[in-house]
């Protein structure tokens, strides 16, 4: 994000993550603003025909715009719903079910926005330091040196090619594919795999747990993506009101609080 010093006192609301382009009611031109913890908020319409006052906020985040190269990718973000005119703007979804951009009108609305991506002269995006808030930036942590060792002295932990087995591990769940698991008997199989390969035979004490616990959580984190696409479909996702941090699951749904999902763990003795 661009660093914007200005004489009015105008500047970013709240904490800023990038800039983006999104859709709007105006009649010329397109909206460029910022994202923050609220969502998308609107600073300038470039390639207005009418003319149109902005502070000196705007104008400086408009010639930031100017001045940089940037590539485009497509978020989608819920939001009130935008209209102009009696003229309500269309979204990839809306909220509540069976309300649209038209009457009855819904009150969240799935918008499209373009993120605005930093890139140097070749396309490739820039590194960024982190911004702790408004003012205050401070550079990402670097590595300046790795040490590492085969065995630290203490049986209770095995001392072996542990690099080499989730090097293996990653492969293979790799193969698996990118709906989390599809089985979980694919993913023990995966982590035999990978253990075989790395020359481990003894699966067992530390070794054991490990690997038990890897099963769980991915296990866990398939059945949470099933439960969040059924309700999804169902339209049992509430989305996050202004100040809220994140949407949540209608009551008595599958996931909600009153209704938790419900899982089972290995145990290793």
């Amino acid at each position: 994000m661009p660093q914007i010093e200005t004489s009015d006192g105008s500047n970013y609301n709240g904490t800023p993550y990038a800039m983006a382009f999104s859709g709007s009611m105006a009649l010329t031109g397109t909206s460029l603003g910022y994202i923050n913890e609220n969502g998308y908020n609107h600073v300038y319409q470039l390639s207005n025909v009418f003319g149109v006052s902005y502070n000196e906020f705007a104008r400086k985040f408009a010639q930031a715009y100017s001045e940089g190269n940037f590539t485009q990718k497509t978020i989608y973000m819920w939001s009130g719903i935008d209209c102009l005119l009696g003229q309500c703007r269309g979204g990839a979804a809306y909220y509540p079910p069976g309300t649209s951009n038209v009457a009855p009108h819904a009150s969240r609305v799935l918008y499209a926005y373009s993120l605005l991506i930093p890139v140097d002269g070749s396309g490739i995006p820039k590194g960024h330091p982190v911004m702790t808030d408004v003012g205050v930036r401070s550079q990402s942590k670097r590595v300046a040196s790795v040490i590492s060792r085969d065995g630290i002295g203490d049986p209770s932990y095995y001392p072996g090619a542990i690099k080499g087995m989730f090097e293996s591990l990653k492969s293979a769940v790799g193969d698996i594919g990118m709906n989390i698991v599809n089985t979980l008997s694919d993913m023990e199989n995966a982590i035999g795999d990978a253990l075989e390969s790395s020359g481990i035979s003894d699966v067992s004490g530390p070794i054991a747990d490990a690997v038990s616990g890897i099963i769980d959580g991915i296990g866990l984190l398939g059945q949470t993506q099933e439960v969040l696409q059924k309700n999804a479909a169902e339209g049992n996702i509430i989305p996050a009101k202004s100040g809220e941090v994140r949407a949540t699951i209608a009551d008595g749904a599958s996931g909600s609080a009153s209704n938790p999902i419900q899982t089972s763990y290995h145990l290793v003795l």
